[in-house]
This record gives C-alpha cells, sequence and structure tokens, in this order.
C-alpha cells in the first residue's frame, strides 16, 4: 500500500479528506502540539512542490533537564532563525525543503546543533547543551 502525503487546512479538509479516502483507502490524521503548528494533516510519502517550507521547533534545555532561555539557534545555509523563550522553546522562521546545519548557542554553555532534514510543515528537534 502506498501512503499519501496531504495537508489540509480551514474549509478544504472535507474534500481533500474524501479525495484521499478515494485514491487510497486509508489516511493517518496527527494533530500537532497547537503552540508550534495549526490543525491536523495526513502523513506520509510526501509530493514534492506541495508545501515546500516548514520550520523546526523544539526545546533547548541543559544537561539537568532545565530549560535555557535566550538561547540562539541559527540555520545554515539560509537565514532561518530563532531564540528559545523562558520554557527554552524555539520556533524557526519558515524555511525551504531541505538540509540544513542548526546551531544552538548560549551565554555559558557549549554550543551544539546538528543536521536537521526539513521535510514537513513541522520538524521537532530538542537539544541538550552542557555548561562551559
Amino acid at each position: 500500500m502506498k501512503n499519501r502525503n496531504v495537508r489540509f487546512y480551514g474549509l478544504m479538509a472535507g474534500f481533500i479528506l474524501f479525495f484521499s479516502i478515494l485514491t487510497c483507502g486509508c489516511i493517518t490524521i496527527t494533530i500537532y502540539d497547537s503552540d508550534c503548528c495549526q490543525g491536523p494533516h495526513v502523513t506520509g510519502e510526501g509530493i514534492p512542490g506541495v508545501y515546500p517550507m516548514g520550520r523546526i521547533w523544539g526545546y533547548i534545555k541543559n544537561n539537568s533537564g532545565q530549560p535555557i532561555a535566550n538561547a540562539q539557534i541559527t540555520l545554515t545555509p539560509g537565514t532561518g532563525s530563532a531564540t528559545s523563550n523562558s520554557a527554552g522553546k524555539y520556533v524557526t522562521s519558515f524555511v525551504d525543503y531541505g538540509l540544513y546545519t542548526l546551531t544552538v548557542t548560549a551565554n555559558g554553555y557549549q554550543p551544539g546543533g546538528g543536521q536537521v532534514n526539513v521535510n514537513a510543515l513541522s520538524v521537532r528537534k530538542d537539544y541538550t547543551l552542557n555548561p562551559q
């Protein structure tokens, strides 16, 4: 069975849900954290060009599990960036689908990060930073 990747919002939901069931027979609906992304979407294999942008979100914590506020998150290549809030949560601006290097820096901590593949509307990446 081949999965389909169709995202829908608002009034189009009913039509797309009906169309998805007719074309593939079954779907999976995932509800995301309302602080990050809005509404349900159908997950699956991916259709290039349908939603070619996404954003990265997650939490920055120290090695004791405490949130790190004001951590700076940068993406290369590109201009995506974010700053963590008091709960350690960050959400980048929307970026094109692709592979990025995410770097996390915060005063008093060693830099962290890694590679992130943005291939969906929302990609979660949590990071733990060690003290200097």
